[in-house]
């Protein structure tokens, strides 16, 4: 919240307070559970942030951050809510960490075996297979919130797909036993298949065609701005 705010969370805020997040994920999750908010992008590093929303003139009331970022550069304090899966299911890969190899080098493979967590892999593996089965993006509002119990290989994943304005979404949650990548992958295709059925395209489309049209708009724009 900004500095001196009597307001502790998204639910006390009055009605038309502006939250400044540059996440359309986010930004779509938020307006589903808070339509009485309204949501305005914010740029900068998370100090440029601060000032921004803390300035005497600011139009924000509040910002949407990392609560890791934050707590890494000492300003944990500045946190007043933290949003759970409920309210904020995460992007698909989020917060996992890659390690790119040279194809057909086992001695580096066997090497980075050693890295992999199990738990990590298994969500990711089947979050990414999710958002490729839904020929998403990393900008398209798809949520994913999951659990992978180790020794009963058993994976639980629930998904959400939104309309930017948050008014239409579908959500599915599947568990199932993962006995390998392999299986990992085809759990992501499962439900994404299963989001599909209930109407995820049609919102996935229409997304893509306000897309198109926005990237039209803006050429012909251009192209007046030339011929002027």
């Amino acid at each position: 919240m900004r500095a001196g705010s009597p307001y502790k969370s998204l639910a006390e805020l009055p009605k038309g307070s502006i939250v400044g997040t540059s996440s359309v994920r986010r930004s779509a999750q938020l307006l589903k559970n808070y339509p009485h908010l309204q949501f305005k992008s914010v740029r900068g590093n998370i100090h440029t942030r601060l000032r921004k929303l803390d300035d005497a003139d600011s139009d924000y009331s509040c910002l949407i951050l990392a609560a890791a970022g934050l707590i890494r550069v000492d300003l944990g304090h500045r946190i007043t809510e933290c949003l759970n899966a409920d309210t904020m299911y995460h992007a698909v890969g989020q917060g996992a960490l890659g390690v790119e190899i040279r194809k057909n080098d086992p001695i580096v493979s066997k090497i980075c075996q050693v890295l992999r967590d199990e738990e990590s892999t298994v969500c990711c593996l089947a979050e990414r297979s999710l958002l490729r089965f839904l020929e998403g993006g990393c900008s398209v509002p798809v949520g994913v919130s999951n659990s992978f119990d180790v020794e009963r290989r058993t994976l639980n994943m629930t998904a959400i797909v939104l309309s930017p304005d948050g008014k239409q979404y579908v959500d599915s949650v599947l568990n199932r036993v993962v006995a390998n990548d392999a299986d990992a992958e085809r759990f992501g295709e499962e439900l994404g298949n299963m989001l599909i059925q209930k109407g995820a395209k049609k919102i996935l489309d229409e997304i893509n065609y306000d897309k198109i049209q926005e990237v039209k708009s803006h050429g012909l724009k251009n192209d007046d701005q030339k011929i002027a």
